[in-house]
């Protein structure tokens, strides 16, 4: 396929020009590539320690968690060691008190960059090992690989500003942004229980919880699915999401990107945003939209698509399907 001038890659020097002015016309340049892909995966069933211990390895205490924020009900180890499998780990919750509550839960976490063919056969040994497990959260997730930190920089704020969720109204930045020109860490917004974009680098360069900023290489979009929406799309165990994720279905239309028409009464896309969220910031294009309803009558009639926030939609897109086809394909 060709590819147009304005898809060339942009240097360092060209994007922090370029970030001066209308981000917006230049974020879709920053971006690399897109992939999507499985992150965290929480299942649960009839298991007690002794036959986890035997199928999946070695269990040994979780030395993360607070003492003070333990489950009372369960006791939480970690499998550190897949030895066929290096690239995840999981942490694992028995129940030994609530008779009511499932035995065990499992969060398969993985490790590193890994290929869709590494996670389906994780997934499939997984399933074999402990047949019959159910699925009560996948986490859906987008990477846009982009040129260097200060892409992924201009397009976290450009993916963070113009999100359209329609109804919801709040976020919250994660990280210090104190100090924006001159910060050292990576930064993350959360947009209720479900929706979250951050920057991010490799596992391999995580520092604690986040990166420092100049080993970020993307911009990340994660969507969290919870059992009662993932039943509903006709996954109920392990073997449902192994057979068919579902990914482009379940999150159609999920990343949507919008600015305002141009309107005296409406702030223009490149204006800084004034209305704070729950965490004190500003920045959020669907505030802006509510607090402009006291000034423009039917303000939704102005939202609208952008040409450059059209083009990032479109590859995100076509990054879920792609994921579809090649999960579909893999043996």
């Amino acid at each position: 396929m060709l590819k147009r001038e304005t898809d060339r890659k942009l240097s360092k020097e060209e994007l922090q020009r370029l970030s001066s002015g209308s981000s917006f016309d230049y974020a879709g340049r920053a971006i690399a590539g897109v992939e999507a892909k499985l992150n965290r995966i929480r299942v649960f069933g009839r298991y007690d320690s002794s036959e986890i211990s035997n199928e999946l390895g070695l269990l040994v205490d979780d030395e993360t968690l607070i003492p003070e924020k333990r489950n009372k009900n369960y006791d939480t180890k970690v499998i550190k060691d897949i030895k066929r499998f290096p690239d995840f780990y999981l942490t694992v919750l028995v129940n030994k008190k609530k008779s009511f509550s499932p035995q065990c839960s499992i969060e398969i976490h993985p490790r590193n960059d890994i290929s869709l063919e590494t996670h389906k056969a994780f997934l499939v040994w997984l399933n074999k090992r402990l047949p019959n497990l159910a699925v009560s959260k996948v986490e859906y997730v987008v990477d846009q690989f982009c040129v260097d930190h200060v892409g992924a920089m201009i397009l976290f704020w450009v993916d963070r500003r113009c999100f359209h969720l329609s109804y919801r109204r709040k976020g919250k930045i994660l990280g210090d942004y104190r100090n924006q020109k001159d910060r050292s860490r990576s930064l993350g917004y959360r947009i209720g229980r479900y929706h979250r974009v951050y920057e991010r680098g490799p596992e391999i360069k995580k520092q604690d919880k986040d990166w420092f900023i100049k080993d970020v290489d993307r911009v990340r979009l994660e969507h969290t699915v919870n059992r009662m929406k993932l039943k509903k799309y006709g996954i109920n165990t392990l073997d449902d999401l192994i057979d068919n994720p579902r990914f482009s279905i379940i999150n159609l239309h999920r990343w949507r990107f919008m600015q305002f028409l141009k309107s005296r009464k409406l702030p223009k896309f490149w204006q800084p945003s004034t209305t704070k969220e729950q965490s004190g910031h500003s920045g959020s294009f669907k505030l802006e939209a509510i607090r402009s309803r006291r000034r423009a009558e039917n303000v939704t009639e102005y939202i609208t698509s952008y040409k450059e926030l059209v083009r990032i939609e479109a590859r995100i897109n076509s990054a879920m399907k792609l994921f579809d086809l090649n999960w579909y394909n893999l043996s």
